[in-house]
């Protein structure tokens, strides 16, 4: 009985109170935003609201901020990774060239001089790359890109622009040997450049030294002077640069003096050379003058 004389007070049902509810905060908010947009009474009230829920809105952004954050960080780093490593790509390669270009450079420097010295022979030549060297540490023998086709002979000398090399030993269609003058087993005959004294110089498996052979302990030589080549074992032609004498020992119970002279070509770091085709010079070209009588 008492819950019905309950219901029956109840002047509207609670549906009706929820929508008069809705229905007053709309109105109200309608007021406040007109009220906000005219004057400002709203802005104490609302710089109070801001105030207070800014830490809020700084936790609830917190997630999406780091997320950002983490996903710019490692796309940059991903980047700059990719980045450094072109440019050591780049950088490898930019090495590569310029230590090409240098190689190409002394190279041309290389074949200028020996164009210049081939122009002042006056033996017929021609230019000679080493392709090869011999495996065998006591034989110094290398390999040419020239053979019968280029008119390469046996027993021709080589040159470079410091001085002898050695001598064609063995020859094919397109490619021969030669025996450099520090192999053990070359011998030709030098003389000292400052007075004629003439010896034999011979390879000792060093390609900065060469001994110089029968040469009489009372004879003219110092430290120092330059060894030519004599021209009189018509292998080498007269006058070119062989050697430098790096020491003298005179032994009193030998004849000859010990004597080591140091080639003036390194031997060991030439790679073209200059192919003699002949030791005979070329005689000069005559010209003939009209005789006007």
């Amino acid at each position: 009985m008492h819950t019905v004389s309950t219901q029956k007070k109840q002047l509207l049902p609670t549906q009706s109170i929820l929508t008069i509810k809705m229905v007053l905060i709309v109105l109200f908010s309608i007021v406040l935003l007109y009220v906000d947009a005219k004057t400002d009474y709203t802005k104490p009230a609302k710089s109070i609201v801001n105030t207070g829920i800014y830490p809020i809105k700084l936790l609830a952004e917190l997630p999406s901020s780091a997320g950002k954050n983490l996903k710019i960080w490692f796309s940059d780093k991903a980047e700059l990774i990719d980045t450094i490593n072109k440019l050591q790509d780049r950088q490898y390669t930019l090495e590569f060239e310029v230590q090409k270009n240098a190689s190409l450079l002394a190279e041309n420097r290389r074949l200028r001089l020996l164009l210049r010295s081939s122009n002042n022979l006056q033996y017929p030549s021609i230019i000679a790359e080493i392709i090869s060297t011999n495996t065998n540490p006591y034989r110094h023998i290398v390999e040419l890109n020239r053979g019968t086709q280029d008119s390469v002979k046996i027993n021709q000398p080589i040159i470079d622009t410091s001085g002898v090399v050695g001598q064609i030993i063995d020859i094919g269609p397109l490619s021969s040997q030669a025996l450099l003058i520090s192999d053990p087993q070359h011998i030709f005959s030098v003389q000292v450049n400052r007075n004629g004294i003439r010896g034999l110089a011979q390879g000792t498996g060093s390609f900065q030294s060469l001994n110089i052979l029968n040469i009489p302990i009372e004879e003219d030589i110092k430290v120092g002077d330059l060894l030519i080549s004599s021209g009189l074992d018509q292998r080498f032609p007269q006058g070119y640069p062989v050697a430098v004498v790096s020491n003298i020992e005179h032994d009193p119970t030998n004849h000859f003096a010990k004597i080591t002279a140091k080639p003036t070509a390194e031997l060991n770091k030439i790679r073209e050379v200059l192919v003699l085709k002949s030791i005979i010079a070329q005689p000069p070209a005559t010209t003939i003058k009209e005789v006007v009588p």
